[in-house]
Formats: C-alpha cells, sequence, structure tokens
C-alpha cells in the first residue's frame, strides 16, 4: 500500500504537492510490482523478478524463461527445447533452443505426420493386429 493524496482526480506521492504534481502520471509505484494509475495493477508473474514499467504493465526485466510477450502473457511452444540457460523461446516466440523430435518451424508448431494403424475386429493372443 502507498500513500496518496488525491485531490480533484489528481494523484501524487505524499511529500509533493498538488501544485508541482501536474498530471496523474507522476506517480511512480513502488518497486517496480504494479502498475496503473493508482499501482492498482500488479505486474505479471511471468515477468522476471515480477518487475514492470509502472506506465503500461510492460516487464522491465524480461519474462521468465517460458514466456514472451511485452507482458510475457504468452507461453513459448511445449515442443521447444530449452538452451543450456534454460531460456525456451526469444521475444516473438521463436524457439532458441530448437525444436523436439517430430516438430519444426520458427516456434516448433508444425508436427510430422506419425504412422497410423487401422486395427481389425479380430485379435491375436488378445491384443488388437493392425490390418
Amino acid at each position: 500500500m502507498i500513500n496518496l493524496i488525491t485531490r480533484s482526480k489528481r494523484i501524487c506521492r505524499l511529500g509533493r504537492s498538488l501544485k508541482n504534481c501536474g498530471t496523474i502520471h507522476c506517480l511512480t509505484c513502488p518497486l517496480h510490482e504494479t502498475h496503473g494509475k493508482a499501482c492498482e495493477h500488479r505486474c505479471s508473474n511471468s515477468c522476471d523478478q515480477t518487475k514492470c514499467y509502472a506506465e503500461d504493465g510492460n516487464c522491465s526485466l524480461g519474462c521468465i524463461p517460458t514466456h514472451y510477450g511485452p507482458q510475457c502473457e504468452f507461453s513459448c511452444s511445449t515442443n521447444c527445447k530449452p538452451t543450456a540457460n534454460w531460456v525456451v523461446c526469444d521475444a516473438n516466440g521463436a524457439c532458441l533452443g530448437g525444436c523436439g523430435d517430430g516438430y519444426s518451424g520458427e516456434q516448433c508448431l508444425t508436427g510430422k505426420l506419425k504412422r497410423l494403424y487401422r486395427y481389425t475386429k479380430f485379435t491375436i493372443n488378445g491384443f488388437l493386429r493392425p490390418s
């Protein structure tokens, strides 16, 4: 909780006069863990160290290794392989460590078709037999 003075729709930190406050955007949220006009929104848990800019909520230190986007709101593909540093994808979601077996593409979203078997109604020793 931060201490605010509110008057005429202006919000200022304590210690700063309303005369010098200017606009609502003079507010700096504490510890960079919240954002919004009155620091009413928490930074995303997907932001590295849960730190973001007070103005827009974009992550100030980047994302945790499995997420991307300005507010780290997107998850990297589960088909991505991590790098040696456990980073999975870049700021655009492209896989940095390559794709898992059977997947390709920048975000490893294209899968190879696996061989499919059609099964008949009869069994051999209790197991279904491919036709």
